[in-house]
């Protein structure tokens, strides 16, 4: 019976060990220095402007990963989407180099809206 008490205790020692480490690694990332660049990097991609208003986390639950909050895309002086948050799961690869991989992108309160323009395109389409 000793030896099963040991068993519970080194295991959950082990447990509150490891959330503690994930938390002081969460607060050590300062994951808003690199906001400009994921914002230059989106904007590129979409051929539009994509703002993050709100501050930028990491998320140990479910999965590791990313969670951005008040994300905004406007194109032409008109704003495309808006989502309250973004949630982002990644899985870090080890094979010739370091590699992440995206394997979860959770929207939460999306709203989009589509505007016809004057000139007949769509607000979301490129100029």
């Amino acid at each position: 019976m000793a030896l099963r008490k040991k068993k519970i205790l080194l295991i959950t020692a082990g447990a509150v060990t490891m959330v503690v480490i994930a938390g002081i690694f969460a607060l050590l990332l300062n994951i808003n220095a690199y906001k400009p660049q994921i914002e230059a990097v989106a904007s590129s991609v979409l051929g539009m402007d994509v703002r993050i208003q709100g501050v930028m986390g990491v998320s140990f639950s479910p999965d590791f990963g990313l969670s951005l909050h008040d994300l905004r895309v406007r194109n032409q002086e008109s704003e495309v989407l808006t989502i309250e948050k973004v949630g982002i799961g990644l899985k870090v690869i080890r094979l010739a180099g370091w590699e992440v991989q995206v394997v979860r992108v959770e929207l939460v309160k999306p709203a989009f809206s589509i505007v016809r323009l004057k000139n007949g395109t769509f607000n979301f389409e490129a100029p």
